[in-house]
């Protein structure tokens, strides 16, 4: 019988992988129902130019990258649950003038679906971006807001009073939690950048991530969960998102330089351990344990 349920909201495929992939495997090992929400296609990811053929037999980015998602959720030992919106890419991007963008829908109906879809698994936690979008992203922003709106609208008998039709009931979830990067890794980042003759505010595939604005401060951090035991698990499930580099950090095919095995030694570090704001409840202190 299982001991709770926890759903995770997440912008794109991939995000509950790289992000915060080890807490959902603990979950699911200390028998809570997980459940993964992916909000948006992913079709305007950028294809690792290492991976030659991951487009093979595929009509689009999107359709590959909605495959990985679900070898990815199977292997976090969760149940996925795919929203469909169109990603609207880096802030600035052609694909934010997308009419099917996400961030182009009216954020009351996305909330209404998301309430939908708490009244209906009745979540005790959800887990979602935090307030910056990690690194600024649009549609992990417009999730945040999304997700917050939702967490209050679920309990609220006047919100969305049409999903209550004796199929779906108010439910209030527990806790309320965003995963968040440390500001402290972001600058031993941008250090070894520095040191390599790197500009860190020109930092990705695509310079388009400033590693100077991005990361939480420690006094907004306030659950620490260790994953060393089930890190395997989540670089498996990392390793299905093959179209955006497997999480290695580096293209499938690379030559590694000196600062990327840096990079590598850096993020195989700060992946033990993955770090969460607490919304809801108020938060009392800091605390290395688990989200329940």
């Amino acid at each position: 019988m299982k001991k709770g349920a926890v759903l995770g909201i997440f912008a794109h495929p991939d995000d509950e992988s790289f992000g915060p992939g080890g807490t959902l495997v603990r979950c699911a090992h200390e028998g809570l129902d997980v459940h993964v929400c992916t909000v948006t296609d992913g079709a305007a990811g950028t294809t690792d130019p290492d991976c030659w053929k991951c487009l093979d037999g595929y009509s689009d980015l999107a359709q590959r990258r909605v495959e990985e998602l679900a070898c990815a959720v199977d292997i976090l030992g969760g149940t996925l649950h795919f929203l469909g919106y169109r990603d609207s890419g880096m802030q600035g991007s052609e694909s934010n003038f997308q009419p099917e963008a996400l961030i182009n829908q009216p954020l009351e109906s996305v909330t209404g679906r998301l309430t939908e879809l708490i009244r209906q698994l009745r979540p005790d936690v959800i887990v979602t971006h935090d307030e910056t979008g990690g690194y600024s992203h649009p549609d992990h922003i417009y999730v945040h807001r999304a997700v917050v709106e939702a967490f209050r609208a679920a309990g609220d008998p006047t919100r969305f009073p049409e999903q209550l039709t004796g199929r779906l009931a108010v439910w209030s979830p527990q806790a309320l939690y965003c995963h968040v990067i440390p500001r402290k890794y972001i600058r031993y980042l941008a250090l070894i950048l520095r040191l390599s003759g790197q500009n860190p505010a020109r930092f990705g595939q695509n310079q388009d991530i400033d590693l100077t604005r991005i990361g939480q401060p420690a006094d907004q951090i306030h659950v620490r969960v260790d994953v060393r035991k089930v890190l395997s698990l989540k670089q498996q499930a990392s390793a299905c998102h093959g179209s955006q580099g497997g999480g290695s950090g580096l293209g499938l095919n690379s030559g590694v330089s000196l600062r990327e095995r840096l990079i590598v030694r850096l993020r195989r570090w700060f992946n033990t351990r993955e770090h969460f704001q607490q919304l809801h409840p108020e938060p009392t202190g800091r605390r290395s344990g688990f989200l329940f």
